[in-house]
């Protein structure tokens, strides 16, 4: 009979692996701060922004699929993104757009969310643009760090995972590794190319 005290070594491999929902990288790491801009993926019943990084905490609000709405994110913890400011990129000077119960500002971007809030990482993407030709992964999240994997083009397999100050995390065809910021774009209407 195993005994509750056995279960932390199998509870913290569960974790390392991401069995139970999060991703692996979320499961073992802390709180890192972030200084980067990622859109929202399209979810049919839209995206929550909840009161902490945890399914279980409350849906402070919900951000529809339309129009493309882009996150400032200032921290990620557990599989999580801390946001202060979500808003729609497409919405101009010229609009007075209403969605929902949201009335969206006519005179700059339209203001979706504004607060402290967290989104789940499968929630937020940023695609990789050409700054750097090719744009690569590296070990760490430093323009020193070793360069361990060439992204030659658009059509691949990837995931934004995690952040630390300006850097993305990314999972690309398999590899893992972090994206500088010169090699990011997080606005959904257009490639930044």
């Amino acid at each position: 009979m195993m005994r509750f005290s056995q279960l932390g070594p199998i509870l913290g491999l569960c974790a390392l692996v991401g069995i139970g929902g999060s991703p692996a990288i979320g499961a073992v790491d802390g709180y890192r701060s972030c200084a980067i801009k990622a859109y929202f993926v399209y979810s049919v019943v839209g995206s929550n922004v909840r009161s902490a990084p945890s399914r279980q905490s409350r849906i402070m609000d919900t951000i529809p699929n339309e129009p493309a709405a882009v996150a400032e994110v200032r921290g990620f913890q557990s599989g999580w993104f801390r946001v202060a400011l979500i808003w729609a990129p497409e919405l101009t000077y010229d609009n007075d757009v209403w969605f929902g119960s949201k009335k969206f500002n006519p005179t700059g971007p339209g203001v979706l969310f504004q607060g402290d809030g967290w989104v789940h990482f499968s929630q937020l993407h940023v695609e990789v643009t050409g700054g750097e030709s090719p744009p690569y992964l590296y070990d760490r999240p430093s323009p020193r760090g070793k360069k361990i994997k060439e992204i030659p083009s658009v059509d691949r397999d990837v995931h934004l995972l995690a952040c630390s100050g300006e850097w993305a995390k990314y999972r690309v065809d398999g590899t893992t590794g972090w994206l500088s910021p010169e090699n990011q774009c997080s606005n959904p209407l257009t490639t930044c190319s």
